[in-house]
């Protein structure tokens, strides 16, 4: 089964406490009518309320990880098909599974995030419908980002909205078409791209003044380029140069305004811009 993390936290986990209180009822009741009557067979009509918790303790073992204890319910699983336990049996099966998804809880960890930071926890569309149509290679490390700034990862996040913002650059410069040198553009360096670039809008200027085709880019279209070519500036300078060589150093309001730059780019340039 698929889920995110997000239902994981909000769903699961209160489903697995219901789960563990209806392993708790059970097991207080056989340990009563084990102790009573040992060698007694489980009656037909109690093994329903058996098979079920075991297959949805199970599942939910599953989900959180716990291997060892999803195995020993499935085993467990295995033994009420045969349809023949005493109470003694059941009594010490549901104590070792108690037992064990104990021990193996003790090892998981859950992070808690403060409601004013949910926004940002799990969420595909931070950039907006537009940008994560046109630039599906940008839609995990947009997620990314977001989840970082929910967890206080804050050079992490600002490391995924670099990589957004490479998208972005690479699909600038395809669009208005710079020439390709000896290795792919995915390869050149920002500043290479960034010169690229200006070179090839001034090419597009000094065509429009003198009145030849310009290419797809018209006269009216520089001012836009230009201003999401100076945005790559200060954004290579600002954040890329720096977390690319480990000199970051960002807190929440930090991280967060680098958040809204990069997301307020990607908007502007998705507008005229996509991927494809």
């Amino acid at each position: 089964m698929l889920i995110s993390l997000a239902d994981m936290i909000q769903f699961c986990l209160h489903e697995f406490v219901i789960r563990w209180e209806d392993l708790l009822v059970l097991k207080r009741h056989y340990e009563n009518i084990g102790i009573a009557a040992p060698g007694a067979l489980v009656m037909p009509e109690d093994f329903f309320p058996l098979n079920s918790l075991a297959l949805q303790l199970k599942a939910h073992c599953e989900m959180l990880k716990i291997p060892k204890s999803a195995d020993r319910l499935w085993r467990f699983e295995n033994r009420l098909e045969s349809g023949i336990c005493t109470n003694s049996i059941i009594m010490a099966e549901l104590q070792e599974i108690y037992n064990l998804i104990n021990c193996e809880m003790n090892y998981n960890y859950f992070a808690f995030i403060p409601a004013a930071k949910i926004s940002y926890f799990e969420k595909e569309k931070l950039f907006g419908e537009n940008v994560f149509e046109k630039f599906p290679n940008s839609r995990d490390d947009i997620k990314a980002a977001g989840n970082c700034l929910a967890v206080d990862l804050y050079d992490a996040a600002v490391f995924h909205l670099m990589l957004v913002m490479n998208n972005g650059l690479l699909a600038l410069a395809r669009h208005i078409d710079i020439p390709v040198g000896k290795r792919p553009l995915e390869y050149e360096e920002w500043n290479v791209l960034i010169r690229n670039i200006d070179t090839k809008l001034d090419d597009i200027a000094k065509a429009v003044q003198n009145n030849q085709i310009a290419g797809t880019i018209k006269d009216s279209d520089l001012d836009f380029y230009q201003g999401l070519l100076d945005n790559l500036k200060y954004t290579k300078d600002a954040h890329r140069n720096p977390i690319a060589h480990a000199r970051g150093d960002y807190d929440e309001s930090k991280a967060v305004a680098v958040f809204n730059d990069v997301r307020r780019f990607m908007e502007r340039l998705a507008m005229r811009v996509s991927e494809s």
